[in-house]
């Protein structure tokens, strides 16, 4: 598929274009995708199907101008291979028209598809289409090493390895994603990907695997590191464009202060800390925060006014309870995937729990993830934008302020923490040598929180009996779906967890 002029980016428009070459669906049947969500969500049984696609094509490589600090194309044509998974309605008349394209999560050295995690029973129950794209070559390792007959054809080579980089190995060590990069490949071939797939998925060309679906409204989402990539896109790229390349952004769980550099040459460059946030964007664009994103990391300065302005429809959430990591979205998903488990026994982080507590955060932020999609899409597709919300209440300091059970105060809240059965931190306290942690890790990193439950004495004091905290959580839950930070089909599920929780947690 070759870009046209006709809504081609301002920034390239009198230089040619990068290219799709071919999106050829994978045929190795005998082994599944790498982190199969067939095994873990009967996706078949829902009436979807899941396919992987090889993206081969050519990307142009930029550099930021420092003096305008807009992308310039060094280098055209850079070849690649790369690989997208896809989760659809088998039958296009059952599908919403929601297009969710996640930049594949890669800071542990694999591919970790938060976003799918967070909200699949929303995308599944909704009939949304799921589209993950692998964003960073550092992760092309461990998918050879799960399968090297799927995936030792991808390939994102260096196209100028013999330029030694302007670093050296120890200041390449100490910048937290340095060990991330290689002569060997270029991240900087990921822009013009996200925009020939975005193309793709929208055009009516015969390799679009999405042809037949109508209505099509896409959102661009990602995880952590990934929405350091979002924001260096719509900042240099998107915003540079006369079409809205996606008609949305969901920006979760990132660190506000973090550039992603256009190439991985200029990663140490010093750069203005505007670039790590995003000030314009014609579409939609929501930030939604766990409890740890939005206390540790230098968070205020990721923080701005919600606004209905034309030239920046924003929204910016913060949930109340939550950390950044959690038993469910990084432990519990991955826990039954053998296969997963063997190749992350060979990567820098694999996720497992890395705390000192003896119960890591459980928070249900899962619910509250599947109304922000809701909202958001809702949003694209009506112009009715979704309310705000007040955010988690900081001291001076940054530091948060809590309730006299140690619990957030502010942000967007469940029944698990305005009618709580335990306290929940959004960052470890003890570090291994001993030393204490300040309360949400200000002081090291940890992006596992912990769950201290209350005493089953606490709990009748509080509640009186299990009954009674049902339907302290049945109101609750109602004021929430009223609001709109809870889908009313969720409604009864958060309900019956947190009865459940509370009765283990020995309530009676």
């Amino acid at each position: 598929m070759r870009r046209t002029t006709s809504g081609a980016p301002r920034f390239n428009r009198k230089e040619g274009f990068a290219l799709i070459r071919e999106v050829k669906k994978v045929l190795c049947t005998a082994i599944p995708p790498f982190s199969t969500a067939e095994r873990t969500c009967a996706l078949a049984q829902n009436g979807y199907r899941e396919e992987e696609y090889y993206l081969v094509g050519s990307s142009n490589l930029y550099s930021r101008d420092p003096d305008t600090n807009r992308a310039v194309k060094i280098l055209e044509n850079a070849p690649y291979v790369n690989r997208f998974i896809l989760r659809a309605p088998k039958d296009p008349a059952l599908a919403s028209g929601n297009v969710v394209v996640e930049l594949l999560n890669p800071s542990s050295g694999m591919e970790i598809e938060r976003m799918w995690i967070n909200a699949y029973n929303k995308f599944l129950r909704d009939g949304d289409i799921y589209v993950g794209l692998t964003i960073k070559p550092n992760t092309l390792k461990s998918l050879k090493n799960y399968s090297q007959e799927r995936y030792g054809c991808l390939e994102w080579p260096n196209p100028r390895p013999e330029v030694p980089f302007p670093f050296s190995k120890e200041e390449q060590e100490r910048y937290t994603f340095g060990m991330h990069i290689s002569h060997d490949f270029e991240t900087g071939l990921c822009w013009d990907m996200i925009t020939d797939l975005a193309r793709l998925l929208r055009g009516d060309s015969a390799d679009n695997p999405l042809r037949d679906y109508p209505n099509k409204k896409l959102v661009l989402t990602g995880w952590s590191q990934d929405v350091s990539y979002i924001r260096t896109y719509v900042n240099f790229f998107a915003n540079a464009m006369e079409e809205n390349i996606f008609d949305g952004y969901l920006c979760a769980g990132g660190v506000p202060a973090l550039f992603m550099a256009l190439n991985q040459y200029e990663l140490l460059e010093p750069t203005d800390s505007k670039l790590g946030r995003v000030h314009h964007c014609r579409v939609p664009f929501m930030v939604v925060q766990t409890e740890s994103d939005a206390s540790a990391w230098n968070a205020v300065y990721g923080k701005k006014p919600d606004s209905d302005e034309p030239g920046f429809p924003y929204r910016l959430y913060e949930i109340a309870g939550g950390s950044h990591d959690t038993e469910e979205n990084l432990l519990t998903y991955y826990r039954e995937d053998a296969e997963l488990q063997r190749v992350a026994a060979t990567i820098e982080m694999p996720p497992v729990y890395n705390g000192t507590h003896v119960h890591p955060n459980d928070y249900p932020y899962e619910f509250i993830w599947n109304a922000c999609y809701r909202n958001l899409f809702y949003w694209i597709r009506t112009g009715v934008a979704p309310r705000t919300e007040q955010r988690l209440q900081v001291d001076e300091a940054g530091r948060m302020l809590r309730d006299g059970f140690g619990n957030s105060i502010g942000g967007i809240r469940t029944c698990f923490v305005n009618y709580p059965t335990a306290h929940y931190s959004s960052g470890d306290e003890i570090h291994r040598n001993g030393v204490p942690y300040t309360r949400n890790s200000q002081t090291d990193f940890s992006a596992f929180g912990y769950v201290e439950p209350f005493s089953p004495a606490l709990l009748k004091e509080l509640y009186g009996s299990l009954e009674n905290y049902r339907v302290l959580c049945r109101e609750d839950t109602a004021r929430q779906v009223a609001k709109g930070f809870i889908c009313m089909e969720d409604a009864q599920a958060l309900i019956e967890l947190a009865a459940l929780t509370a009765a283990q947690r020995g309530l009676e």
